[in-house]
């Protein structure tokens, strides 16, 4: 897979800082939220997507089931709906979500100890 779609002005949008935490990034958590529509999910899996592409790996995660409406989409069917057991996650990735809601939940144990790109 190729990220050949991504200009460099697309790339100029983004903050420095989130673009060095992801190039720096070997194990990644992307979470969704809850009753998810597309654009949730395809922002959570181009993330992990170019995670991969960038030598990484990465684990897209929604705490409810991807609705069948999207199986259309490429690599959908990426989505956990729990972080995979074992693992150790340097860089999570909440999409799509405002982040000063008491109702986030992040499902890695030690979350508060990682870095975050909101």
């Amino acid at each position: 897979m190729k990220l050949n779609s991504l200009t460099p002005a697309d790339v100029a949008t983004v903050p420095a800082a989130v673009i060095e935490r992801i190039r720096g990034a070997r194990e990644v958590f992307t979470v969704c939220h809850e009753n998810p529509e597309a654009d949730a999910l395809g922002s959570a899996l181009a993330v992990a997507l170019a995670v991969e592409e960038l030598g990484g790996r990465a684990t897209p995660v929604c705490s409810d089931p991807v609705p069948a409406m999207y199986d259309f989409i490429p690599r959908i069917d990426r989505f956990r709906q729990d972080p995979q057991e074992g693992r150790s996650y340097d860089l999570i990735v909440v999409g799509d979500r405002r982040a000063d809601d008491d109702q986030l939940r992040l499902p890695h144990p030690r979350a508060a100890e990682r870095a975050f790109v909101l």
